[in-house]
C-alpha cells in the first residue's frame, strides 16, 4: 500500500511542475469587466484584429488569486505586448505564513509593435528576520503587470506564465 501512496504521490507532483498557471486568458470581449479574474484599471481594445489590454500610464492589473510557491521555485513568463515609451514590469509579491515579504520585479523589453518578453523570476525567502525574529519564508505569491508613470500606449495581448518547482 505505501508504495502506491509513494507512486500516486510522485505521479502528481510531476504533473504540477511546469504548469502553466491558469490566468483566465485570453482577454474576452462580453465580460462584466475587460479582464475577467484580473483587478486593475484596464481598458478592452482590439490590436491587429486581437482582444487586447490597454493599461493607462502608472496603472496595473493584479491577478485577483495568490498561488503557491516556495524559495527556489522559478516563475517562467511571455508576455505579449506593445509600448510606445517608458517602463513596463511583472512583479511578483512574495508572502510567508506570517505575512510580507517583499517583491520580486522584472522589467519587459519591447517596442512599438508586439513582441514576446520572455524571461524568469526566481522565489527567495527574506534576506532577514522580521522585528520578531522570524525568518519568513516564501508560502505564496501574486502577480501583478505595472505600465509605470513614464509610459504610454501600453497594450497587453497575451500572458503565459509557469512554475517550475524545484526539485
Amino acid at each position: 500500500m505505501k508504495k502506491t501512496i509513494t507512486l500516486l504521490a510522485a505521479v502528481f507532483a510531476f504533473c504540477v511542475m511546469a504548469e502553466p498557471l491558469n490566468l483566465q486568458m485570453p482577454f474576452k470581449k462580453g465580460r462584466k469587466t475587460p479582464i475577467a479574474w484580473w483587478n486593475g484599471k484596464a481598458t478592452l481594445v482590439e490590436a491587429d484584429g486581437v482582444n487586447a489590454v490597454a493599461l493607462e500610464k502608472g496603472k496595473g492589473i493584479m491577478f485577483k488569486n495568490a498561488f503557491p510557491g516556495k524559495a527556489g521555485d522559478k516563475i517562467v513568463y511571455e508576455i505579449t505586448f506593445k509600448r510606445s515609451a517608458g517602463s513596463v514590469s511583472l512583479r511578483l509579491g512574495t508572502w510567508s505564513k506570517e505575512g510580507w515579504i517583499g517583491e520580486a520585479p522584472s522589467y519587459l523589453k519591447g517596442g512599438k509593435d508586439f513582441s514576446v518578453a520572455k524571461g524568469e523570476i526566481v522565489l527567495k525567502d527574506a534576506a532577514k528576520p522580521d522585528s520578531k525574529g522570524v525568518l519568513r519564508k516564501v508560502s505564496k505569491f501574486d502577480i501583478r503587470l505595472q505600465a509605470h508613470n513614464n509610459s504610454s500606449g501600453v497594450v497587453i495581448r497575451d500572458i503565459k506564465i509557469e512554475v517550475v518547482s524545484q526539485k
